[in-house]
């Protein structure tokens, strides 16, 4: 909503405004709009973050001990899915893995043969 002003009450009116604020008012205000800004800046770093996943080894730990999975089509039949997906463990570990220099093969990261693995 604007209203129009003329010039001479307008400065009367910021004169008002600005004796409605004491200083106590206007730190407060300014404190709230800095944690603002740092929440705002946060929540862009967030989003904007790799995801953090557990060294190959560990992961192939994981999932061989899940015992859910003997084959790559497996893997990725349960991972389209969505289901209990594991925060720390890539949905395709193997071109995660490979990038680090660490994927041995479907069959060593699933803990079975590497014929059957790469299926």
């Amino acid at each position: 909503l604007f209203v129009c002003v003329p010039p001479r009450q307008s400065a009367e009116l910021r004169m008002a405004g600005e004796e409605m604020f004491d200083e106590g008012a206007r730190e407060e205000l300014a404190i709230r709009m800095l944690q603002q800004q740092l929440s705002d800046d946060w929540l862009k770093t967030r989003l904007k973050a790799k995801s953090i996943f557990l060294p190959y080894e560990e992961a192939s730990l994981w999932a061989s001990h899940q015992n859910m999975w003997s084959c790559k089509s497996e893997w990725r039949a349960w991972i389209n899915q969505g289901e209990k997906r594991h925060p720390y463990i890539p949905s395709r570990p193997d071109k995660y893995y490979k990038t680090r220099g660490e994927w041995e093969g479907w069959g060593k990261f699933l803990g079975v043969s590497d014929e059957v693995g790469e299926k």
